[in-house]
């Protein structure tokens, strides 16, 4: 319901900061930026931008040390569950109940995509990496796509035909090659919240930045099994965003992504699910200006 309750924020006059995913209908966000454009409001889609790595990496790319940019790659991998793993059930177990296991997940923060409509990997979190390629390559559009899916780890994803495990390759404006491996692959995986890492190639030179970074390990005596050893630290994405959000309300800054931008994510993310399953390249139906 995001673009929904985004939609009637703005035709009261309201200023917006709307969660992800912003929808898994293109012509649901078309219907948010016109509410948006109408009156005049300004809407931010939560990110993770300014994340300390990413500014990083941004600053590394716009200060040419790179030279021109000539590929991107992300890989994303939540090391979060999603209830019994594949192949755990017994044969006569009825299907889960996609509302009914992210009620369950609430309480641990696994949750994804809450509500009726299930939703796999690409449409919960696509939005994370593709906005990354989006800030590095300075807006580039996606025109084309080519995706592989599949229901890898967790039984709710394979009962309800969505995925938990994702590649997908990006044709990008400018001649521009773009990457992303995304998947859930359980909170056993991995010391933080996941294996997630940018690699950067340009003319010049490449870069390879973790976007846990900075971040230090903490062990002790009897600790629990599902506690993360690694912790983030000097993370102040959610200062910054408020910050980018006042500053475009007061007509200083765009926001760092708009729902212009998020719309057109959607129009990657639903090409690439489209790709996974004809098998081909899929070009991405962006908004028009």
């Amino acid at each position: 319901r995001h673009c929904e309750l985004a939609i009637i924020a703005a035709e009261a006059g309201l200023h917006i900061v709307v969660d992800k995913p912003l929808s898994t209908n293109t012509h649901q966000c078309d219907k948010l930026i016109e509410a948006v454009n109408k009156n005049e409001v300004s809407c931010l889609v939560w990110n993770r931008n300014y994340l300390p790595a990413l500014i990083q990496a941004n600053q590394k790319v716009n200060s040419g040390e790179l030279g021109q940019l000539l590929s991107v790659h992300c890989d994303f991998y939540f090391s979060k569950d999603a209830g019994p793993p594949i192949g755990s059930r017994k044969a006569n177990d009825p299907p889960i109940e996609w509302l009914d296991r992210q009620l369950e997940a609430h309480a641990d923060g696994s949750d994804g995509g809450v509500g009726t409509e299930p939703m796999g990997e690409l449409q919960v979190e696509g939005i994370y990496p593709l906005a990354y390629i989006q800030m590095l390559t300075g807006g580039a559009k996606v025109n084309r796509v080519f995706a592989r899916t599949k229901s890898h780890f967790h039984q709710a994803h394979l009962d309800n035909d969505v995925d938990d495990l994702a590649t997908v390759t990006l044709e990008i404006e400018g001649g521009i090659t773009g990457s992303l491996s995304i998947g859930r692959i359980g909170a056993a995986s991995h010391p933080d919240i996941g294996e997630i890492k940018l690699h950067i190639i340009g003319t010049k030179g490449s870069a390879v930045i973790s976007e846990a970074r900075p971040e230090v390990s903490i062990y002790y005596r009897d600790q629990p099994l599902t506690e993360f050893k690694n912790q983030r630290i000097a993370d102040n994405n959610n200062y910054l965003l408020a910050e980018n959000f006042a500053r475009s309300i007061d007509g200083t800054e765009k926001p760092i992504l708009d729902c212009i931008e998020a719309r057109d994510i959607c129009a990657t993310v639903s090409a690439a699910i489209d790709s996974s399953k004809s098998g081909k390249p899929i070009k991405v139906d962006n908004r028009k200006k």
